[in-house]
This record gives structure tokens, C-alpha cells and sequence, in this order.
């Protein structure tokens, strides 16, 4: 009986023992020709360790997918032609991990001592290259067709309908740069995502804007009658369509914005007025807000050259306008003489004799006060005030433009004096004053 019991002891310590020995795959699953293999681990006492393991596992299967094909890769072909934000190549890791089809788990392991869980999953290789190239060609095939469509719309100059095509492209290809996208024309070997990126790139960094004349010379407050023509071209070839932006980099004046060019690339700009004090100041020319940002969105990846732009130089003549400003009635004195001196900096002269004036300036000024408003600590009495400036030609009574700000709300502590109230609203008229006057001077025209 004594050796029965014995002999049962010893059979259920080999099972347990058995039960619980580390299989093969734990000590051995060095990947070969025909098989990936990877193995993730989890503590037991940790919640989901299971999951958490098996995503260990599908990682460890990528990072060895990924030192075994990278020379195969298109990323890699990239990032020799181009200086990649390490963003954008962590990005293509990851979506390489993403892609792992037909792996199969091959067993689990957990070690009760150590409180460690073990799980491991294999991937066929060949199946796995069998379906990588399978993608590859259908994503490559894909990115050509744009591909094609672009560089056929950049020999044609059209250079936005280029532009949204190779992006288009680009979108197709950029999740499967870890494939080898290439595609066999005219027997020649074309890497798709490369062509793509260097025709985005090209229609950037060829861009060349021009303005004739590169200068000009005029009085202030006098349009000028010769146009400016900015013209935009890539290798020789004139850019149609695309808005072209403009404005004074050192002085000031009036002068149209975001002009399309035509069909010969050419914008036309017309300057229509010059304000500045400045002897030299100068006019910049650049491409459109969007087009702007679009080319900013691809220097986030790729190294792009600096937006076109040129200048024109003006060489302007100061004239002062001599005017009279006539107050037709007034409920801020004090607003009064802050427009004065606002006139004056705008390249004004103000005179008190009518009969000198060449401009007669009308101003209108009305307060209203209103009803209480409530307040969170203290009640409040609401203001509306109208400010109108009126801008003749004091020869011919024609009016040259209105300055009008119109039911400015200003809210006055109900405990302030009939004067503080003034002085309150007086400083919100000239806030919007010091904005709106001198865009009403540069609209002018000067005859």
C-alpha cells in the first residue's frame, strides 16, 4: 500500500511539473525563411494582461516584418530623396504593424512563480509576401493613375489642377509606403510615391512671381495710371488662375487684393492710392491665403523652397491735402480734437479758413442714452453714439467718401457724472475711429 501511494505522489508531481514546463517557443522563436514569430508578456496581476500580451506580441511581429523587408520598402526609397519630419516616418511604422494578415497563435504560457503570462503568434512569410505584393500592386497602379493626370496637367500649366491631383495621389499611397510601389512603364521601373512627392514639391519649388514696372513713382493721395502686372510662371510657362495677393510692406495706400491671374499667368493690379509718409515705400506680391497654406501643409514633411513673392518700389512725393472740418453738431467735444489730430497724421492739413480748403470735411456727432441695464455688481446705462464724417471735394461738392460708425453701445456705471459718461464714451468712439478714419483716407482719389 505504502508503495502505491508512493508511485501516485510521484505521477501527480510529473504531471504538475509537466503542466507547468515552459514550451519550446518561449527559449526558441527565432524567425526564418518560411515563419515571423512574436512573443509578448503581461504580468498576471495586472488587469487585461491577456490582451495586453497578445498586443506585445503583434508588435514584436512588426518590428521583425520591419528589419526583414525595410529594404524592400518605398518609405526607404523616400527618405533618401527627401528629409523626412520623424513624424511622418513613425507614422508609416506604425501603419506597416497595422498590416499584418493570416498570423495564427501558437500557444500561451504563464508562469505561476514569476506571475508572468506568455502568448505567441507566428506568420506565415511567404503568405504574408504573397499579400504584400498583391496590395503593392493595387496601390501602385492606383497612385499612377493620378500620377499620370498630374504631370499631363503641369505640362499644360495648370498648376492647382496639378496640384490637387498629385496630393490626391499622394493620399492613396501615403498608408502603404512600407510596400515596394512600383509599377513597370514603357520598360522603365517607376517608384509611384516618389514621382508623386517630387511633382507636388516641383510645382512649389518651381514658382517664380515678377511685377512690371519694379518701380514707380507718384504723390500721395494721386492714383496711378500706369497698371502693375505681376506675373506668375513655372519653367517659363505662365500660371493661369491662381489669386495672387498684395499689400504694402512699408507705407501705405489703396491697391487691389487676390487678383486671378489670366491666361498668361499675368495679374493686374491697379494702385488707386498712396497714404504713407514715407519717401520709399514698397508694394509685396505673394500668392493667395490658400494656396499659401496648401504649400505650408507639405513643408510639414518635406523640405520645401520659400513662397514666391516680389516688390515693387514706390517713390512717393508727399502732398499735404489742406481741409476744413466743419462741425455740424457735437455731443463729444473732446472726440473733437482727437479727430483733428487723427486727420493730421494721416497726411491732412487743417485750415480755419474754408476758402483755403481743397477737402471740406463734415463731421455729425450724437449720443443717446438709453435705459438701465443690470449688472453683476452695479447697474449700468447704456449710450448708443453715431459718428459720422463726411469727406467733399470743396470745388466741385463731390462727396469723396463717409467715415460712419453708427450705434457704438457704450455702458456706463449708472453712478458716473453726465461727464465721466462723456469721457467713457469719447474713448470707445476713437478706438473704432483710429481703425475706420484711415481706411476712409485711403480710399480717396486725389483729382
Amino acid at each position: 500500500m505504502k508503495q502505491l501511494t508512493l508511485i501516485g505522489f510521484l505521477f501527480v508531481s510529473v504531471l504538475s511539473f509537466s503542466a507547468n514546463k515552459a514550451p519550446k517557443w518561449l527559449s526558441d522563436h527565432a524567425s526564418n525563411a518560411m515563419t515571423f514569430y512574436g512573443i509578448g508578456s503581461a504580468s498576471t496581476e495586472n488587469d487585461n494582461y491577456q490582451e495586453t500580451a497578445k498586443q506585445l506580441a503583434m508588435q514584436d511581429l512588426a518590428q521583425q516584418i520591419m528589419v526583414t523587408l525595410k529594404s524592400e520598402m518605398t518609405l526607404v526609397e523616400i527618405e533618401k530623396d527627401f528629409e523626412l519630419q520623424e513624424t511622418f516616418v513613425n507614422k508609416v511604422q506604425t501603419q506597416a504593424a497595422n498590416f499584418i494578415v493570416g498570423q495564427e497563435r501558437l500557444g500561451d504560457y504563464t508562469d505561476k512563480k514569476e506571475k508572468q503570462y506568455y502568448v505567441c503568434y507566428r506568420l506565415n512569410r511567404p503568405e504574408y509576401e504573397a499579400a504584400c505584393n498583391a496590395k503593392s500592386k493595387e496601390i501602385a497602379a492606383q497612385g499612377y493613375e493620378y500620377l499620370d493626370q498630374a504631370n499631363q496637367a503641369l505640362q499644360q500649366g495648370q498648376l492647382k489642377q496639378a496640384f490637387t491631383l498629385y496630393q490626391q495621389g499622394i493620399k492613396v499611397v501615403e498608408d502603404w509606403l512600407f510596400l515596394p510601389l512600383k509599377i513597370e512603364k514603357n520598360g522603365q521601373t517607376i517608384c509611384v510615391p516618389v514621382q508623386l512627392y517630387t511633382g507636388l514639391i516641383s510645382v512649389c519649388n518651381g514658382l517664380k512671381l515678377t511685377a512690371e514696372p519694379k518701380q514707380v513713382t507718384t504723390k500721395t493721395f494721386t492714383t496711378i495710371n500706369e497698371p502693375i502686372q505681376v506675373s506668375l510662371t513655372r519653367q517659363g510657362i505662365g500660371i493661369a488662375n491662381i489669386p495672387i495677393t498684395a499689400h504694402f510692406e512699408t507705407g501705405n495706400g489703396a491697391i487691389e487684393n487676390n487678383v486671378l491671374t489670366d491666361g498668361n499667368g499675368i495679374a493686374t493690379f491697379h494702385l488707386t492710392n498712396v497714404t504713407g509718409k514715407q519717401s520709399v515705400q514698397s508694394i509685396s506680391f505673394t500668392l493667395g491665403a490658400n494656396m499659401v497654406k496648401e504649400i505650408q501643409a507639405i513643408s510639414t514633411n518635406f523640405n520645401v523652397q520659400s513662397i514666391p513673392t516680389c516688390n515693387v518700389q514706390v517713390l512717393a512725393e508727399a502732398q499735404s491735402v489742406t481741409c476744413y472740418l466743419n462741425v455740424s453738431y457735437n455731443d463729444l467735444p473732446a472726440a473733437q480734437k482727437q479727430i483733428e489730430n487723427l486727420l493730421v497724421t494721416n497726411m491732412l492739413h487743417l485750415t480755419a479758413d474754408v476758402n483755403e480748403a481743397e477737402w471740406f470735411i463734415d463731421m455729425d456727432c450724437h449720443i443717446n442714452i438709453g435705459g438701465q441695464v443690470k449688472g453683476e455688481i452695479y447697474d449700468l446705462t447704456e449710450c448708443l453714439v453715431d459718428c459720422t464724417l463726411k469727406f467733399y471735394d470743396y470745388r466741385t461738392n463731390e462727396l469723396l467718401t463717409t467715415c460712419t460708425i453708427n450705434n457704438l453701445r457704450v455702458l456706463c456705471n449708472e453712478k458716473n457724472t453726465y461727464e465721466q459718461s462723456l469721457a467713457q464714451c469719447t474713448r470707445e468712439l476713437m478706438k473704432r475711429m483710429r481703425v475706420e478714419l484711415p481706411k476712409a483716407v485711403k480710399s480717396i482719389q486725389f483729382k
